[in-house]
């Protein structure tokens, strides 16, 4: 691959899996995982089903969270912290 191309996060991205497999001890609950990622859960439960596939910067975070759970959190208490300044 040349370094200059960044590659697309895959077409089909098992939401439910992600969401289960974030925190082994205590998984997030959909409320939860919804808020985190900026949808509603009606959103999430539509995704989680197949109806329907997150799209664009969705598809990414979620690849994002399933990669490093501990960066997107460290980046959103980042941005939360920024918030207050």
């Amino acid at each position: 691959m040349l370094p200059w191309k960044i590659p697309k996060p895959p077409r089909n991205v098992d939401v439910r899996a992600i969401r289960m497999g974030t925190h082994a001890e205590f998984p997030f609950g959909q409320a939860s995982f919804a808020g985190m990622l900026g949808v509603s859960v009606r959103t999430l439960q539509a995704w989680e089903s197949g109806r329907r596939r997150p799209t664009g910067p969705a598809r990414a975070l979620l690849m994002v969270i399933a990669h490093d759970v501990e960066a997107y959190r460290a980046a959103a208490i980042a941005a939360i912290d920024g918030d207050r300044k």
